[in-house]
Formats: structure tokens, sequence, C-alpha cells
């Protein structure tokens, strides 16, 4: 006859999958000893990071403009009271230059607990992020890097219309960083956004002019943006 386990037994034994789940649920990405050696920060991708050396380096692509955000926890202090920093570059910067350099951005030294960063970045490139401890190492940490790419919106339609006429106007979403998604506002109402392009027929007030406007409401990973078209009317 096979027994059955006490049910105490295989809750404590779900509970303890459950923790190692969670220490587990962020990927280790140790920094590289110098610049040289920087790995790639993923971006959208929870990880864990500190120990030795007490300088460690890693590389994130960017496009100028990008908004970055870092949500970073330090779960304690480590072995000295200022144990974490972490400090934005220019590309450029080697090795030899990395001393003498001054970061664009930086976290300042950050205390136990969570906290959310933001930078703006001024390049487009790999650039370097430079975590910094103590003599005795970095403080272990956690941390969720995202990035929204700069957008930018072209409205196009006639320059002169009849009033109360029905008009089709369009708009251009760009990005450096590629194709935006998202959608677009029309005159205050929704046009669906493909391959970067969106569209809908607007009819005319009565009056001389008429500004229309177009906002591109973007998906993660994006930033909003807006622009108009003034539109000069006769009778």
């Amino acid at each position: 006859m096979k027994l059955k386990p006490p049910t105490r037994l295989v809750a404590c034994a779900t509970a303890i999958a459950g923790v190692a789940l969670s220490l587990t649920s962020a990927a280790f990405a140790s920094g590289g000893a110098s610049i040289a050696e920087a790995p790639t920060l993923p971006v959208g991708t929870l990880i864990s990071g500190g120990g030795q050396p007490w300088h460690q380096y890693y590389r994130l692509p960017l496009y100028g403009s990008d908004e970055v955000t870092l949500d970073l926890e330090m779960p304690g202090a480590g072995a000295c009271p200022a144990a974490l920093v972490l400090s934005l570059y220019q590309p450029q910067v080697t090795d030899y230059q990395i001393e003498a350099a001054r970061p664009l951005d930086s976290t300042g030294w950050v205390e136990p607990g969570k906290h959310e960063f933001k930078w703006l970045s001024p390049f487009t490139g790999a650039g370097i992020v430079q975590a910094s401890g103590c003599n005795s190492g970095i403080a272990a940490f956690n941390l969720l890097i995202t990035v929204a790419h700069q957008t930018a919106v072209t409205v196009h339609a006639p320059t002169l219309a009849k009033r109360g006429s029905v008009v089709i106007v369009s708009a251009i979403v760009q990005s450096p960083a590629g194709v935006p998604q998202g959608t677009c506002l029309i005159a205050g109402r929704p046009a669906p956004l493909t391959n970067g392009r969106c569209e809908r027929r607007v009819r005319l007030r009565h009056g001389h002019r008429q500004t229309v406007g177009a906002q591109f409401v973007p998906d993660d990973g994006w930033q909003a943006s807006a622009g108009h078209r003034t539109i000069q009317l006769y009778r």
C-alpha cells in the first residue's frame, strides 16, 4: 500500500519550490572587470549583479534622446555603508580614460531598498554603465532597465480646402530606432497605425483656417509625440 505524504509536508515542499523559483527569476549578469570586457545589459530583463571587483562595466546600446528607466533593488548594504552607484558614460570612453572621465548621469550612492531612476541619452551608440562599490566589493542588486525611443510625427493634409468639406489627414510616425508601435489620434479620434502611417477623413469647420492635430499614443518602448497642419479655408 502506497502512503501519501502528510499534507503539511506537501505544503512545505510547495512553499520551498516557490521560494526557489523567485530566487532564480532574475538572471545573474556579472559586469566586466574592464570596459574592454563589458557585456551588454539586456533591456527588459531582470538581472542580478554585485560582488568583485568593486568596479564593473556593462554596455548599453542607446539612441539619442532615449528615455532610460532603471528599477533598482538593493536588498542590503553589504560590507560597507555606501555599496552601490550606477553611472552612465559616453560610448567612446576607454579603460585608459575612465578615471578622469565625468559621467553623463548617475544614481548616486544607493541605500538599501527599491528605487527608480531616469536617464536621458544624449548619444547614439553603446554607452558604458559603471557599477561601483567599495574595496570589499559591490553589494548584491537586482536591476530592470527599460528604454523608450524618441518619435516624431509629420502631418500631411491639404494647405487649402473648402469650408465644411471632408479631407484626408495622414500622419507619419518615425524614429531613429525603427518603426514605432502604437496608435494615432487624428483630430482627437483614433486612427490605426500601420507601418508608421495612419490616416482618417476629417470634416472641416467654417472659418478662415483650421489647425488639425495628430498625436502618437505609444506602446511600451516608445515616446509619445504630436504634430499639426494648418489648413486655409475658402467658400
